[in-house]
């Protein structure tokens, strides 16, 4: 009798106590904490678009607060401000508005050398970049430098960042490595279309060579100029006429400049659209004066028809195999092509 008391006891026992269990793990079951995330993670996302359209109408660009915001709201560990780690900085990056513009755009449209610092100095990638219209920061810094624009001092300044940040990316890339090739020539199309104006738009020679080769020494420097951008400056053309950089040093007169193209060995000898080499300009307008009058002129102008065309013609001596049959002295002390 009590064995069957004592077995109810304990059947009836169990059964609360089983319902109990249950109910505390259904206290207990952990959420969709992946969803959570996400759903953090796009309102950060949200926040930094905020962000964009602010400093687009405001000019306020705090890269600390992006930063900060990301640990605030995603409760991740970011990293420094300067350098955040990588999921918060390509989300900073990667931000953009209705026609595709990043902050890095928008920064070098308003000419905020300080914060196109910044972003290249993010991630260098952040100069690869491209809007809706396919356009990079860089195209957008060119376009301000173009000859109709009456570009600042500041600009300037913030192509060099752009160009710092654009050698140190990854060439790993065939995108890239384009990217960069495709760089120099707009920067060598610009400069012509300056010197076609008898304006100079200098770069610094080194950013140059690096968009080709981020290993050059200052001791390689020289050399690897002369053979790598060379053929860049030759094979670049004015699109209506067909003039190279040689036409234009001859046109305009400047036997010193011309004297240092030959010597950087960036002389093109090709055709413009009117079927005239460098070599036919220059003899063209020497023979202005030469074949007018008895007289032989004096004036600055004829003296340096006179250099850019024995230059030139000496120039071609040392490329020729008729060199030995032709005989054209130096045009003077200071311009001496030597074979």
């Amino acid at each position: 009798m009590n064995k069957h008391i004592l077995l109810s006891f304990i059947f009836c026992t169990i059964i609360p106590l089983q319902g109990m269990e249950e109910a505390t793990q259904a206290l207990v079951v952990v959420p969709d904490l992946q969803n959570i995330q996400n759903t953090l993670h796009n309102d950060y996302k949200n926040h930094l678009v905020v962000s964009l359209e602010h400093y687009k109408k405001a000019n306020s660009f705090s890269q600390k607060e992006l930063v900060s915001a990301a640990r605030a709201i995603r409760a991740i560990n970011t990293g420094p401000n300067c350098y955040p780690v990588n999921s918060i900085a390509n989300d900073i990056l990667a931000t953009k508005d209705n026609q595709g513009n990043h902050f890095i755009h928008i920064a070098v449209d308003k000419e905020h050398t300080s914060v196109v610092e910044q972003l290249t100095g993010m991630r260098a990638y952040s100069t690869t970049m491209r809007n809706d219209n396919g356009e990079t920061a860089f195209d957008t810094c060119i376009k301000k430098m173009s000859v109709q624009s009456t570009y600042t001092s500041t600009i300037v300044e913030i192509l060099d960042v752009l160009l710092n940040g654009m050698v140190r990316i990854s060439r790993s890339l065939e995108e890239n490595r384009t990217f960069l090739k495709t760089s120099l020539q707009k920067l060598i199309a610009l400069q012509l279309e300056y010197k076609k104006l008898g304006k100079e738009l200098l770069f610094k020679n080194e950013l140059l060579l690096k968009l080709i080769n981020n290993d050059i020494s200052e001791e390689d420097e020289r050399t690897l100029a002369i053979i790598l951008l060379s053929r860049s400056y030759q094979r670049t053309v004015d699109e209506t006429n067909g003039a190279t950089f040689t036409h234009l040093l001859v046109q305009q007169e400047l036997p010193d400049e011309l004297f240092e193209w030959i010597k950087q060995e960036r002389v093109s000898l090709a055709k413009n659209k009117a079927g005239l080499t460098p070599v036919d300009t220059a003899l063209e307008r020497f023979r202005q004066f030469t074949h007018n009058g008895l007289t032989m002129p004096t004036n600055d102008s004829f003296q340096k028809r006179r250099c850019c065309l024995f230059m030139l013609l000496n120039y071609c001596k040392t490329k020729s195999e008729q060199s030995a049959e032709t005989h054209f002295a130096n045009c003077c002390d200071k311009h001496i092509i030597s074979q």
